[in-house]
């Protein structure tokens, strides 16, 4: 496909020292008819037709000089010459400055006989008097273009300084466009302040999703839609990369079989593991090259990482010249940090297993003890797995599990859990404690019937890395939670987890009060389960699932004791925690849905009230943790709320019958919830307390939330307030009530309510 892609052949021969470059070496390359169109850069390469040198730098194999070669055959043959480097040029600057000449003299400089002679010595001398004398060669030159190919192979001091003159001497009618792998080290400042330098980096030259199927399309490749957004993720846009990946896929005919081929892609494969190994790895030094391959163990890097991990001093020169040199090093977000192109990291990793494996286990270790020392625990797990100490790993999880709880990410967790099967460590407290957990918090009772029962085996009371006293102290604070084997049995773990948690400066001290305060919510000791819920709450530093149990539960006492107040206030710091820490979605919010929802209904708000409590039991129908009660006590109040709306359909009595389903328990314990699944049976009638009661036939017919708003548009709050009230943006308030304004044919709050008034007067008196 293209050349640079896939092997960087160079077909120029070389002159002979002593002889003038042929004019034949300095035409542009062939454009072949493999290459794809690439309009958007070849537009970009007219923008900067201005600038008087374009730099376009890019790692091997970006297409640079399949661009500029496309570009060049736009062009007027007699106007482009292209100078193609080696890296003996660098040897002998002679050599370099002859090439310049005659790429010179090949657009029609009329380059005088003592510039010429330069190409056979190398005088420092003559070289200052021929570049006076180039000065004025140049001069009168039509517009035109010298491509000098390969900057990057040009390192010496002399030889740069050479190509930094040449740069400087050559008058406004010739523009220079400078191919390289990295920055060419020239003294360009002057030039870009004069804004007469351009540039064009990796992120421009790397192909689109669209550019990276059409290089499959020429070898007639079609692949389906995820399959190439697979492959685009992969290859991170790299040419060279989609280019020798279409080689494998045209050995693959098959859909199937070349599908599978993607979604396998690595740096292994040996047409990328060939090129990365001619062209990045091949030519480094052996520092630069056991560096990078040291560092293909990480995700991602930083200078004080690597001199931890690979034992060494000079991590940050060497970062600094690998960025420099553009060697697939990507800097992240994070000052100071990196990665590499995933398809370079693959193919260093093989490298590194093959030629050093005895390095790999110290490179993980090492590196895990830094980054968790540094907290940095997620990539300290995963090195640590990786390297086999998964004692280790297992303390460092048990020790961090709460935060990526709290953070919406158990997948996380139970991945680390997963690392640790098979092994001894998964038999120890801290991964028997933290996968109880894990289990309770995502319903997985097969695994959390397992985990409890080695925890009945661990009687050490020795502290765990998150705080909690001893494997005992775990297992209670679970079965106390969960309450699976009833509210008497439930209520007697919760009341030795806080007996056993009794440190108050401790999270795992909320957290136990909290358990015993829903265990004696559900067993009806409504002054007990206020007295410890209200202390959890006032302790700040309880996970936040915990928090928001603790609030709900709370406020669900306090409506049952008849202090509406309070417990709307509870409800609705249960809610803040969700949305300040944006867990609408995370599977374990079901009682902050519960409490807001009956503190809405108990306010006579019945369809936002509804709302609220069908958005909590969607969440709870796709994962439901925290055992049985959460649910049992979003049922009864959904039920409550249903009758009291009418429930022509029985809705109520289906929800009840569920929560007889999950309540096979039986004795004085069950006497709370037999209460209250009755007295939701015999729903309170709606509130008539003279507020507008709005028909369904109220002008066009109003939605349930339609008539909500209306109901609370006679009221003083603002529409901010209102949506705050009901939990909903501002925005879509101010949608809502626009609906009710042009169903009701209003043009003014004030206008909205009499109108729904008169005709509700005129409903009611025919």
């Amino acid at each position: 496909m293209m050349t640079e892609m896939v092997g960087g052949e160079r077909s120029q021969e070389r002159a002979d020292l002593g002889r003038p470059v042929s004019a034949m070496l300095l035409r542009p390359p062939m454009v072949r008819e493999t290459w794809i169109d690439r309009p958007r850069l070849l537009q970009r390469l007219d923008e900067t037709a201005d600038s008087q040198v374009l730099l376009v730098v890019a790692p091997a194999g970006y297409g640079k000089s399949t661009l500029v070669t496309q570009w060049a055959a736009g062009r007027d043959p007699a106007t482009v010459a292209w100078v193609r480097l080696e890296r003996t040029d660098d040897d002998d600057p002679a050599r370099l400055w002859s090439r310049l000449v005659a790429a010179s003299q090949l657009l029609g400089s009329r380059i005088d006989h003592s510039v010429a002679e330069l190409t056979a010595v190398s005088s420092t001398t003559k070289l200052t008097t021929a570049r006076s004398d180039l000065t004025g060669t140049l001069a009168d030159s039509e517009k035109a273009a010298i491509v000098v190919e390969d900057c990057h192979l040009v390192r010496s001091a002399e030889g740069r300084e050479l190509l930094g003159r040449f740069l400087e001497l050559l008058p406004p009618v010739v523009r220079v466009v400078m191919l390289s792998r990295c920055d060419p080290g020239l003294r360009l400042g002057r030039l870009r302040v004069e804004a007469r330098l351009a540039d064009m980096r990796t992120p421009e030259l790397a192909l689109t999703l669209g550019e990276t199927a059409a290089v499959l399309a020429v070898s007639n490749i079609t692949l389906s839609d995820d399959t190439l957004q697979e492959l685009f993720r992969l290859t991170e846009g790299w040419p060279a990369a989609v280019a020798l990946a279409a080689l494998s896929l045209v050995q693959r005919p098959g859909r199937s079989e070349a599908e599978e081929f993607v979604h396998r892609l690595s740096g292994s494969d040996r047409f990328i593991a060939d090129y990365l190994s001619e062209e990045v790895l091949g030519g480094q030094e052996p520092e630069l090259r056991d560096f990078l391959v040291d560092l293909s163990v990480f995700d991602r890097f930083n200078a004080a990482l690597a001199n931890e991990a690979a034992q060494i001093s000079s991590a940050a020169g060497l970062l600094h010249r690998l960025e420099r040199d553009n060697a697939f090093l990507v800097p992240l977000p994070e000052a100071g940090w990196y990665r590499f192109h995933h398809l370079f990291a693959a193919y260093a990793r093989a490298t590194l297993a093959v030629e050093y494996p005895e390095r790999v286990v110290d490179l993980h270790r090492r590196g895990a003890r830094w980054l968790a020392f540094h907290d940095h625990p997620e990539d300290a797990i995963g090195h640590l797995l990786a390297a086999g100490d998964t004692e280790e790993a297992a303390q460092l999880i048990q020790r961090h599990w709460v935060r990526y709880v709290d953070a919406g990410r158990s997948v996380t967790v139970t991945g680390w859990l997963h690392g640790l099967r098979g092994t001894p460590a998964d038999h120890g407290a801290a991964a028997a404690v933290t996968g109880a957990w894990m289990a309770a918090l995502t319903g997985d009772s097969p695994t959390l019937g397992r985990r409890l029962a080695a925890l009945e085996d661990m009687t050490t009371p020795t502290a765990l890395p998150d705080g909690t006293t001893s494997p005992r102290s775990g297992m209670v604070m679970i079965r106390g939670l969960v309450g699976s084997d009833g509210p008497d049995r439930m209520l007697i773990d919760a009341q030795d987890a806080v007996a056993l948690e009794n440190n108050h400066t401790s999270p795992w001290h909320a957290v136990a009060r909290t358990v015993l305060g829903q265990a004696a919510f559900v067993t009806g000791n409504l002054r007990l389960a206020r007295h410890h819920l209200a202390a959890a709450t006032a302790a700040p530093l309880a996970p936040q699932i915990l928090r928001i149990l603790a609030y709900a539960v709370l406020s669900l006492c306090e409506a049952e004791q008849g202090d509406s107040a309070a417990s709307r206030r509870h409800a609705q710091l249960a809610m803040a925690v969700v949305t300040d820490h944006a867990m609408q979605n995370h599977p374990n919010v079901l009682p902050a849905y519960t409490a807001y929802g009956a503190a809405l209904a108990a306010q006579g708000h019945l369809p936002a009230a509804m709302d609220t409590l069908e958005a909590g039991l969607r969440s709870a129908r796709r994962a439901l943790g925290l055992g049985p009660w959460p649910l049992i006590h979003h049922l009864i109040a959904m039920a409550s709320v249903t009758g009291r709306m009418g429930d022509p359909d029985g809705r109520a009595d289906l929800l009840l019958a569920e929560v007889d389903s999950i309540t096979p328990w039986t004795g004085a314990s069950l006497a709370a919830t037999h209460g209250r699944v009755a007295a939701a049976r015999t729903p309170i009638p709606a509130s008539t307390t003279g507020r507008l009661a709005v028909d369904p036939v109220v002008g066009e017919s109003l939605t349930a939330r339609e008539r909500e708003i209306l109901h609370r548009l006679q009221g003083h709050q603002t529409l901010r307030e209102i949506a705050g009230d009901l939990w909903v943006s501002y925005n879509t308030v101010k949608t809502i009530t626009g609906s009710v304004y042009r169903k009701l044919g209003a043009h003014s709050r004030s206008q909205a309510v009499t109108i729904a008034l008169q005709k509700q007067a005129s409903i009611t008196n025919h």
